[in-house]
């Protein structure tokens, strides 16, 4: 896919601080591409036609494999020993000399410059997933079971995210002037803040998490009941 992993490389390579893309745009987009096609061989800019469709070849796209062997980051994150060994029931049990499910071979490790990305699934059996996850492009992460003292496991500038609880949205919306199932409608209100003011992040430590998360797992109306 070659707009994803384009977004990808973009992300990967960058070396100006934030205010240089505000007051250089044009300039640190060419400065971007040339390191884009000197990291990646197969990197090409297609330009668009304008209006209507555009039909683009395979040969045209770039997919995980054109990644594979390069070092895609000039400061790569690295773990840290643990404390103690992780216990039998938070490694995820897979033999030495075989790979892990979740790991892509021949990918260095890597962290985005100018895309924060959350790693949220966890869980029993998933710390070493955890770990593998924040030496590859996932600076945020959910801990789930991973304790306060396995933190430092993680590369430096990995942050952490606090779950507020399971709210219950058939009854909230109501409660706040909006019909049950109209999600759509919540960007007229400020969610996070009722929220907070309602106590729902109240056992966040803030010394152990700077991101707050508002668990939504309910289904939305059909398109046809949000017309009507």
């Amino acid at each position: 896919m070659a707009l994803p992993l384009t977004c990808v490389l973009l992300g990967l390579v960058g070396s100006s601080a934030f205010k240089n893309v505000h007051s250089e745009p044009a300039a640190l987009v060419t400065q971007e591409i040339a390191q884009l096609a000197r990291l990646v061989r197969k990197f090409r800019v297609i330009e668009s036609h304008g209006r209507g469709s555009q039909n683009l070849t395979l040969s045209q796209s770039l997919t995980v494999d054109d990644l594979r062997g390069l070092k895609l980051d000039s400061h790569p994150p690295r773990l840290w020993k643990l404390e103690e060994p992780y216990q039998d029931n938070e490694q995820d049990g897979m033999p030495s000399d075989e790979p892990a499910p979740y790991v892509a071979p021949k990918i260095s490790p890597f962290r985005f410059k100018y895309f924060n990305c959350e790693f949220n699934y966890g869980g029993w059996h998933t710390l070493q997933m955890q770990d593998y996850a924040a030496c590859h492009g996932f600076n945020i992460i959910y801990p789930y079971v991973r304790k306060v003292s396995q933190r430092s496991r993680m590369p430096v500038g990995t942050q952490w995210l606090s779950w507020g609880g399971v709210i219950n949205w058939e009854t909230w919306l109501p409660e706040h002037g909006i019909p049950a199932g109209r999600y759509d409608l919540l960007s007229s209100i400020d969610v996070q803040g009722t929220l907070e003011r309602e106590g729902l992040f109240s056992d966040r430590r803030p010394s152990e998490s700077q991101f707050n998360m508002i668990d939504m797992e309910h289904p939305v109306l059909m398109p046809e009941a949000l017309r009507t």
